[in-house]
């Protein structure tokens, strides 16, 4: 099975197999993840930027850049969840 997502700030649609998506259930896509919250939602990578060569322009958004902080601490609230789930299930002995 499939699962199709969309980026809640930039909008960019991505899929997922059941197998990814178990391992990677977030809402925000790589991209944005790696641009970050701190920067403006349209955000062009700079000359020289220390960023990994796979971090793209985030040339337009689907939310206002008030939104963004809020969406990036619901991600981060949902990586904190996530991470509880999996040291239940696989923590130490």
């Amino acid at each position: 099975m499939v699962v199709y997502q969309k980026c809640k700030i930039c909008g960019d649609d991505w899929e997922y197999t059941d197998e990814q998506y178990d391992l990677d259930p977030f809402k925000i896509c790589l991209n944005c993840r790696l641009i970050g919250p701190d920067k403006p939602g349209v955000y062009m990578i700079p000359k020289g930027s220390d960023f990994p060569p796979s971090v793209h322009d985030r040339l337009s958004t689907i939310v206002p850049d008030e939104e963004i902080p809020r969406i990036y601490q619901e991600f981060f609230d949902e990586v904190d969840e996530y991470a509880k789930k999996i040291r239940e299930k696989y923590g130490r002995k």
